[in-house]
């Protein structure tokens, strides 16, 4: 129900703008880059001194829907995605980079998306009031988010000092055919343990199933050979995905993608996703 504005600001920049389709109002701002008007808190700050800027709780209290909630912060939320309040009822959500514990990027979201992100503990005695429901456009998204999760990814590479990745047709065609296996045959592609959860996410079932993030190692060899992928590519399966601002709010996909994607040297990238399931193929192509 979120329709989102990505701008071309610049290739070392990214700004992502949420309309809510239901209110027609401005939900989310979302920001990597280091623009001067950002205001007192800003992306590549360090820790220290966010915390000089403001106070983090590990409470939060709330109204939604004329009752009222709490938001309980562990020690681990709130040194990986602390949350910040503001006095007219918004937040921020300040992402931090895995091991260097600066702001890594930043969030502005009232309180109707930061319930959605279902990001942090909530305390609740009675249940949250059913939110308005509306269907998925999968042959829209499944054009366009590669197409923003790669903006992002090399606006990040340019402030690394990196040059940008460049999709490749080949890997593509390699990172659908794994896409379909997986959504038709997930038994076939992983082990028992991971299938049934990525056949409910195929079958668009956005409750009760758990984050998988697969590697190479985690496929089954005889779907890897299939793909006719030499050993210097990397393959990687996240689900449920459904928007790019999800590698920031999993700090093991994040350090990943920092890992293989942002910080690695210039490479072919491949790239499919539908239903919730992104396919990322790495390395030298071959024809």
């Amino acid at each position: 129900n979120v329709e989102w504005w990505l701008y071309n600001l610049g290739q070392s920049d990214y700004l992502k703008v949420g309309i809510d389709q239901y209110t027609n109002r401005i939900c989310d701002i979302f920001t990597i880059g280091q623009d001067t008007r950002q205001g007192k808190l800003k992306v590549g700050m360090s820790f220290k001194k966010l915390l000089k800027l403001t106070t983090l709780y590990a409470n939060f209290k709330f109204n939604y829907h004329e009752q009222t909630f709490q938001y309980e912060l562990s020690e681990r939320a709130l040194n990986q995605h602390p949350l910040i309040s503001f006095k007219n009822g918004s937040y921020a959500i300040a992402y931090l980079q895995p091991g260097s514990k600066k702001v890594y990027a930043l969030e502005y979201l009232n309180t109707d998306m930061l319930v959605k992100k279902q990001l942090y503990h909530l305390v609740a005695q009675v249940p949250l009031p059913v939110q308005y429901q509306g269907k998925v456009d999968w042959d829209n998204l499944s054009q366009m988010l590669p197409v923003d999760l790669l903006q992002l990814i090399n606006a990040k590479r340019m402030q690394a000092g990196q040059q940008s990745l460049q999709l490749n047709n080949n890997l593509n065609l390699k990172a659908q055919s794994l896409l379909t296996k997986v959504i038709n045959q997930p038994g076939a592609v992983v082990a028992t343990k991971y299938a049934a959860n990525l056949k409910q996410i195929a079958n668009d079932e956005f409750y009760n199933r758990k984050f998988v993030l697969l590697q190479r190692k985690n496929l089954k060899k005889q779907v890897v050979a299939d793909l006719a992928v030499t050993s210097k590519n990397s393959l990687m399966l996240v689900a449920p995905f459904y928007s790019s601002l999800t590698i920031f709010e999993k700090p093991e996909l994040l350090k990943m993608v920092i890992n293989k994607l942002i910080t690695d040297k210039p490479q072919p990238v491949g790239m499919a996703y539908n239903h919730g399931i992104l396919i990322v193929v790495t390395g030298r192509s071959e024809n």
